[in-house]
């Protein structure tokens, strides 16, 4: 495990990892003439602006650039602040950010989905398709935890790894085990 605050980003089930520490922002939107973004989002439902991640007197937060009701946060829309200012959302340890779609549809490939977290662990992030799988196991720390029919977005975290589901597809990272049953 090491600290460091990192962003993992799924778009079309590939898996993205920046590690925010290295500057001080990050822009985030989808590329076109005259846009660069540090973070490049492709899918139609990303805002060329979207937004940015900033670090603030050692804090990070997201900063939403977008128009209303297209970026998601811990299953909430963000909203703009008083006056239509924006509002920074200060960021914890395991939140998810749900860009351009549905926050209610995780899974869809309209969904740009990313977790911000305060430690990594060495390896990258492993994909796991889990297609038609209703009842699986996730073993790490030498403790099976087992689950049926479990929600989209399940994060199971641990000292040694994590496994995000997100529908058909399972995200690993770390000494992490998935077992179908």
């Amino acid at each position: 495990m090491i600290k460091e605050h990192t962003l993992l980003v799924i778009e079309n089930g590939l898996t993205h990892v920046y590690k925010l520490d290295n500057r001080a922002q990050w822009k985030i939107g989808r590329p076109s003439a005259g846009n660069d973004p540090d973070i490049k989002l492709y899918l139609p439902t990303i805002s060329r602006r979207h937004g940015m991640f900033a670090n603030i007197d050692g804090y990070w937060f997201f900063f939403n650039e977008s128009d209303e009701r297209r970026t998601a946060y811990n299953a909430n829309y963000i909203r703009s602040g008083y006056g239509g200012r924006k509002r920074p959302i200060m960021l914890s340890d395991k939140d998810c950010l749900v860009f351009g779609g549905s926050v209610y549809d995780m899974e869809s490939n309209a969904n740009v989905v990313s977790f911000f977290f305060d430690k990594s662990f060495d390896g990258d992030w492993r994909t796991i398709d889990a297609k038609n799988t209703d009842c699986f196991a996730i073993k790490c720390d030498g403790i099976t935890d087992r689950f049926q029919n479990p929600t989209c977005g399940l994060l199971v975290d641990s000292k040694s790894g994590r496994a995000i589901y997100l529908g058909d597809y399972v995200y690993i990272t770390g000494k992490v085990e998935f077992m179908e049953i």
